[in-house]
């Protein structure tokens, strides 16, 4: 399995015309599966979304990226807010 990182495009009327964009990770086999992972997506239809790109993710900082399917994930993953970030001393 790989991972991908996708940038979604998509209108809303509460902001105008103005594109909005997020950005969504998708494991799956290859990126045809990838995009179709993503149409089957419930916030993806509701939203009426697009795709503007589609990047594969093997390397981070020299780190090799392994996608490993996992039986219980129970574990969500951290979340750190600005004011979170900011008090970290580096």
């Amino acid at each position: 399995m790989k991972l991908y990182l996708a940038h979604l495009g998509f209108y809303d009327d509460r902001y105008g015309m103005y594109e909005i964009h997020i950005n969504k990770h998708v494991v799956a086999e290859n990126i045809k599966d990838a995009k179709q992972k993503l149409f089957q997506d419930e916030e993806f239809k509701r939203l009426k979304m697009h795709i503007d790109g589609l990047q594969e993710v093997n390397i981070v900082n020299g780190y090799k990226i392994l996608a490993t399917k996992v039986e219980h994930h129970n574990e969500n993953n951290p979340t750190y807010s600005h004011c979170d970030v900011k008090k970290l001393v580096i």
